[in-house]
């Protein structure tokens, strides 16, 4: 289809991984009509999910595996590099959850890429909250950084953001459907306050807000000591 379509394609898998207790990596990948998938156009998934991707100290216990083989073992990735398009668009790439944290989303965005694909699956969950839960937290991610973000899920929410926070229609849960939509890339997106300094401005407006509650509480306790203190 890649290669019909003459257009890249970037989709989910598993990449393999010669060890005796971790598998595969859940992977991205990025299909050139011409060049097919180079290693660079490989991102592996960061922030596994426990219990489901791996078992915790499961190097250290490998029979845990054996135990419960409905968990699997993948390998952690620790690359965060963007997706190189033949126009010189940087993609950054996300799978699943990763979408959510905001401390490595922060990451991907600090790469200099111009968009963000995400690749979810929510199968696990089933027809429950989760999804929609999953897709609304995901949208605060483009808002906050300024970078458009295409979510791309096999259950259903899909749908697009603009840097200026802007949803697209979205797809339904657990049906098939196909958004089409035009979403401006900028060339260089705004570098906002949470991209520039990260969680460090989150803690300091919460230092400004318990400073100014502090102070707030002596003053009433200076006014409450003058009051017991007058004849």
């Amino acid at each position: 289809a890649v290669k019909l379509w003459g257009v890249p394609l970037i989709t989910g898998g598993y990449y393999p991984f010669n060890s005796a207790i971790f598998r595969d990596y859940n992977a991205a990948y990025l299909l050139d009509p011409a060049a097919g998938v180079l290693e660079r156009d490989v991102y592996y998934k960061n922030i596994l999910l426990a219990f489901g991707e791996y078992f915790p100290f499961g190097e250290r216990f490998p029979k845990l595996y054996l135990w419960f083989p409905q968990v699997s073992n993948f390998k952690r990735g620790t690359n965060q590099n963007p997706f190189s398009l033949r126009d010189g668009t940087k993609l950054g790439v996300t799978i699943c959850y990763e979408a959510i944290v905001p401390s490595f989303y922060r990451k991907v965005v600090s790469n200099g890429v111009q968009a963000v694909v995400n690749l979810t699956n929510d199968s696990w969950f089933g027809p429950t909250s989760e999804p929609y839960q999953h897709a609304a937290l995901s949208v605060f991610r483009a808002i906050e950084t300024r970078v458009p973000l295409f979510r791309v899920t096999n259950t259903g929410i899909s749908f697009t953001v603009d840097l200026m926070g802007r949803m697209s229609e979205t797809t339904p849960v657990y049906a098939e459907g196909v958004i089409n939509n035009v979403v401006p890339i900028p060339k260089e997106p705004p570098l906002t306050p949470y991209v520039l300094f990260g969680d460090w401005f989150v803690i300091v407006c919460i230092l400004i807000a318990l400073s100014l509650v502090f102070s707030k509480h002596v003053a009433l306790l200076v006014r409450s000591g003058h009051r017991r203190s007058s004849p």
